[in-house]
């Protein structure tokens, strides 16, 4: 039975990819299935409405259509759609009440509902890591016969969330694809080159929009554009953010389309919208550059103190070092402040040497100038290039200390050697002046 409805759904989807259509043919295929394709299809709706959610696989978060599906769901019989909605909160779901409404539900046998309380044990970002719990979740999901919890499992074992080796992850995204896991078969694809584009068509004709969206890419780079850029719009109104980014890029630069600056900044304002922080970022670009579309500095750093809020530790440091308060909203270095000690707190280096800055400018948090330095020189020590450079220009400029050159040049040099090209590219101008006077760095 499962394969009959697998068989109908594959032939239907590629003349009904709008959400309308693709329901109601979900429908005619499931016309003469069993009970257990009636589950199979409630486990569909339980799974898209959480997945639209909490915005993951690349999907923008749309509480809205993720309460109409876990309703209906509800309505369906799963148990795990109904109940407590305490989990959902407008800023994102609560990590803590998603694991103790889901975990009863995962252990009480129902595959889907082990996936939320494990993206969250899983995600550095929900701030309750729990890898080993996590990884019991995703196991549990595997071996209750859900395909996509195999998926999930071999993925988090690829980015090193859980201790699996790469042989026996790659063996169970073959087995999740093969059991029709469209998420399994569009990570295969990423990882084997040579079958990418045969593993991407599979995955998008099982309903994946990330195989979609690798599949447009395809055609697009073998010249069949326009079939390439229908999958793309298609994915993007789907609400795959993926897909979003590369329509907006393309009609950004006119690449394989007509440049539309205008349009490109409405996909990009929607994808920020959605909870993507590139697309925050590009559109906060385009705003401030003023060249293609009018200037407007102030929905500009709007744009990327949104990105800041999504995640995006760059676009909160270009807020610290470069957010005029005319066009910053009240309150808006504290808010910044306050995402970047969240994150620093979690040892991430990047986010620690962004708030040494905001102590150094006193930017959102109390002036503190050698607390400040003090954070930037360890998080430059841990690798962290961008505070390796600000250093370098703190002392070419003498903000806080003493000018010096030498000093200056010290730390752009470990910034270049860190991989930031910005450091490398800003190197010969910060030489030149001491070529003649000490040769040994010409």
């Amino acid at each position: 039975t499962t394969e009959i409805y697998t068989l109908s759904l594959h032939d239907a989807l590629p003349i009904c990819r709008t959400p309308g259509l693709l329901t109601a043919a979900i429908a005619m295929a499931m016309l003469s299935a069993s009970a257990l394709a009636a589950e199979v299809i409630e486990s569909d709706l339980l799974l898209e409405g959480l997945t639209i959610s909490f915005g993951h696989s690349g999907m923008a978060q749309d509480y809205t259509r993720g309460k109409e599906l876990l309703e209906q769901a509800c309505l369906d019989g799963s148990s795990a759609a109904c109940g407590s909605w305490s989990w959902r909160r407008p800023e994102g779901p609560e990590p803590s009440a998603v694991v103790a409404h889901f975990e009863p539900a995962c252990r009480d046998g129902d595959p889907v509902a082990c996936l939320p309380a494990a993206w969250v044990l899983l995600d550095p970002a929900y701030e309750t890591p729990n890898a080993a719990l996590g990884q019991e979740l995703l196991q549990a999901s595997c071996d209750l016969g859900l395909p996509e919890g195999c998926a999930e499992l071999a993925m988090a074992g690829l980015r090193g969330a859980i201790p699996m080796d790469r042989l026996t992850s790659m063996e169970l995204l073959s087995s999740a694809c093969t059991d029709g896991s469209g998420t399994a078969c569009a990570a295969l694809a990423q990882e084997d080159p040579s079958a990418s584009v045969e593993l991407a068509d599979r995955a998008c004709s099982l309903d994946s929009l990330w195989g979609c969206a690798m599949l447009a890419e395809a055609d697009i780079q073998s010249s069949r554009t326009e079939k390439g850029l229908a999958l793309h719009q298609m994915a993007c109104e789907d609400g795959y953010l993926g897909s979003c980014l590369a329509l907006g890029q393309r009609y950004s630069k006119g690449d394989g389309v007509a440049a539309d600056p205008k349009q490109a900044l409405r996909i990009f304002e929607r994808s920020c919208q959605w909870g993507d922080s590139q697309g925050c970022e590009e559109a906060g670009a385009m705003l401030l550059a003023g060249t293609s579309v009018p200037a407007d500095p102030t929905a500009a750093w709007g744009l990327i103190q949104e990105g800041c809020t999504l995640g995006d530790l760059a676009q909160c440091r270009r807020v610290v070092a470069y957010g005029p308060p005319f066009a910053l909203s009240e309150g808006a270095f504290e808010e910044v402040a306050a995402t970047l000690t969240r994150s620093c707190l979690q040892a991430d280096d990047q986010a620690c040497g962004s708030l040494g800055l905001a102590n150094v400018l006193g930017a959102g948090v109390p002036q503190d100038i050698a607390w400040g330095l003090d954070v930037l020189e360890r998080s430059c020590t841990a690798g962290d290039p961008h505070s390796c450079q600000d250093l370098g220009k703190i002392h070419a400029f003498g903000a806080g200390v003493d000018a010096d050159k030498g000093t200056s040049r010290r730390y752009y040099q470990q910034a270049c050697q860190a991989g930031l090209e910005e450091s490398c590219q800003a190197l010969p101008k910060r030489m030149r002046p001491d070529v003649a006077v000490d040769p040994s760095r010409g």
